[in-house]
């Protein structure tokens, strides 16, 4: 083999490893997720989400879509959505600080019943 060559080899192989090593540690990521979405379907008596509970994330972004006739907004933690006309829909992007409960409420136009609490699971420790 040429001395060419068997320099190509090496630098090849080189490349190759450094690659997988650089992939194995980008795989490799701790801390909660960016995000994730739950839909939410208000009615003038009802608020319905998708999920009332998610895991190790840092926001949610609630899709909300209001399907009553009179205007509605959501209320959760200390936030509040923009008003949503009827047949509108909007997202509601909300982060949580802390892991744990946070109530939520149709504020506007809103019925006792239209009410509920969601939660915000921790991170589960590996096996």
């Amino acid at each position: 083999m040429r001395r060419l060559d068997r320099l190509a080899v090496v630098l090849a192989g080189g490349a190759i490893a450094a690659g997988a090593g650089i992939a194995g540690v980008a795989g490799a990521t701790t801390g909660p997720a960016p995000h994730t979405l739950v839909n939410v379907v208000i009615s003038d008596n009802a608020i319905k989400l998708s999920r009332k509970q998610v895991s190790d994330v840092t926001f949610v972004d609630f899709y909300i879509h209001n399907v009553g006739k009179l205007d509605h907004d959501m209320r959760i933690g200390r936030e509040t959505s923009v008003v949503i006309h009827p047949g509108q829909r909007e997202h509601f992007y909300v982060g949580f600080p802390v892991y744990g409960w946070y109530p939520y409420k149709v504020h506007l136009h809103g019925k006792p019943q239209m009410k509920g609490r969601f939660h915000i699971n921790s991170p589960q420790p590996p096996d």
